[in-house]
């Protein structure tokens, strides 16, 4: 074969070749590059994997904060996340895939949705997440305030009077700055105002002070007197975990030189006023 009939087959040969592979630097052969697809739309993206860890509520309000985390969908750019807490803004520019909620409260529902927002304010689909927060034993509620109470006899000897029930108000004063903790319990209209021992739920003790019963001088005096209240609900009140409602008992005896011994025996419920 001559010459020049072999130098056009080699070229064409060369042409065809180069027309399929490309040549790398070291010299492997690789895919021609994509002309790749476009970005998918930010409004068909979804945020996900929306997940809320709470904590071990504390009755002092100290850790009253949920944690929120997502995904951000992939394939887009986002600016910032914003989120929503039934349904009203809660945060808005959030830079990463996390919040901590401190506006919170034990016992309450809350739904959140979290949307992802690019540049130019297109914002994705938002992931959505509802948690009821949980609570602090009732037992650890504050007993703090004022409570309208209702008294209901059960039982009464030596009284003058029949006697059946009534209404009063209670106060109690804690004598800690947080948590729950003995009571100063004061009376409106009466001048019992004593020390009352926690222990759990509860808050009692003997003191002696007059109360209801009177001598049949018509005089009060010193009287015994074993009350306790228990703490039966409780609610978030003021960034604490308060007492909104106690039952409980009281006995009271009472004597006198020359006068009949006289008893009464309560039971009570209230319910927080203030």
């Amino acid at each position: 074969m001559r010459r020049s009939d072999v130098f056009p087959w080699i070229a064409a040969l060369t042409l065809m070749a180069s027309a399929c592979t490309s040549t790398s630097d070291g010299g492997g052969a690789t895919e021609p590059p994509s002309a790749g697809t476009p970005p998918p739309a930010v409004d068909r993206a979804t945020v996900s994997d929306v997940e809320i860890a709470e904590p071990r509520w504390q009755p002092d309000g100290s850790n009253w904060a949920l944690n929120l985390s997502w995904s951000a969908p992939a394939g887009v750019t986002l600016d910032h996340f914003v989120v929503m807490r039934n349904g009203e803004s809660a945060v808005e520019g959030v830079p990463g895939d996390s919040w901590i909620d401190e506006d919170v409260e034990p016992g309450v529902r809350y739904r959140y949705a979290v949307f992802g927002v690019a540049a130019d304010g297109a914002t994705t689909r938002p992931g959505l997440a509802t948690i009821r927060t949980g609570t602090p034993a009732v037992a650890d509620a504050r007993l703090e305030g004022t409570f309208e109470m209702l008294m209901h006899v059960d039982s009464a000897t030596g009284t003058e009077a029949p006697v059946s029930g009534g209404g009063t108000f209670f106060r109690f004063e804690p004598r800690c700055s947080n948590g729950p903790c003995d009571v100063r319990w004061t009376v409106r209209s009466r001048t019992t105002d004593a020390m009352l021992p926690r222990s759990g739920g509860s808050y009692g003790g003997r003191v002696r002070t007059p109360f209801l019963v009177r001598n049949c001088f018509g005089t009060a005096i010193d009287e015994k007197v074993v009350v306790r209240f228990r703490v039966v609900a409780a609610s978030p009140s003021d960034g604490r975990w308060r007492a909104t409602r106690i039952d409980g008992t009281i006995d009271e005896t009472s004597s006198w030189s020359g006068c009949r011994t006289a008893s009464i025996d309560w039971n009570v419920r209230g319910f927080v006023k203030s």
